[in-house]
């Protein structure tokens, strides 16, 4: 089969996307973070009453952490502990400063694995559409409506797709995605469509449009 819109994986077109999805979760892990450090777990509560904000209480453990890291003893980081009374305070100095780092660094893997997970979930779709299109299995055509636009979803924001309308020949119209680096096909252009199953909680359908020598197709 010949080359296919879905045949490069638009990497560079993703990744403000890849961005902010990392941003979003970022920002979420930052509240997690402040709704954790207001536990008693790091620390008692401030008083009958008190509510201080959980975006507070983050910026307030990125302080306490540096206080933690600019007050830590010295003679625990050079093992030089001259008695019992100091290396049972260097364990406690140590459980301390790895508790507040580690919940301080929660935002930023978060950010790390979101980006990750996001470009994975990403390549892994474009492959498996230029997949499913090269096959030409269970493949059907439909006809671009007038207008040929259809309403943007997290599906066509997140793989970098252009939604369009099309009806089949059983004159249901259906939401389609083409790819961003063609132009949006003219009403009454003709199609070849491919199921890709549900994604997002939706049933999500591709397509290009049809020229006799890119794919072999059987109508339904």
């Amino acid at each position: 089969m010949a080359f296919t819109p879905f045949d490069e994986i638009p990497t560079r077109r993703f990744r403000s996307n890849a961005i902010w999805i990392s941003l979003l979760l970022i920002g979420f892990l930052f509240l997690v973070l402040g709704v954790i450090s207001s536990s008693a777990i790091f620390r008692p509560l401030e008083g009958p009453g008190t509510v201080v904000p959980f975006w507070q209480m983050a910026i307030r453990h990125y302080q306490e952490l540096a206080s933690h890291i600019q007050s830590f003893p010295k003679f625990c980081l050079s093992g030089e502990s001259t008695n019992d009374l100091q290396a049972s305070q260097c364990g406690d100095a140590w459980i301390e400063l790895f508790k507040f780092a580690g919940l301080a660094f929660l935002p930023l893997i978060g950010g790390i694995y979101g980006w990750n997970t996001s470009n994975s979930k990403f390549q892994d779709e474009y492959r498996r559409l230029k997949k499913k299109v090269h096959s030409g299995k269970d493949s059907y055509t439909g006809t671009v409506t007038s207008p040929p636009g259809a309403a943007s979803d997290i599906y066509s924001w997140f793989y970098c797709l252009r939604p369009i309308m099309v009806e089949l020949k059983d004159q249901k119209q259906v939401k389609v995605y083409v790819s961003l680096d063609v132009k949006t096909p003219e009403p009454g252009s003709e199609v070849i469509l491919f199921d890709r199953g549900e994604v997002f909680g939706s049933k999500r359908r591709v397509g290009m449009l049809y020229t006799p020598h890119i794919a072999v197709f059987k109508s339904k």
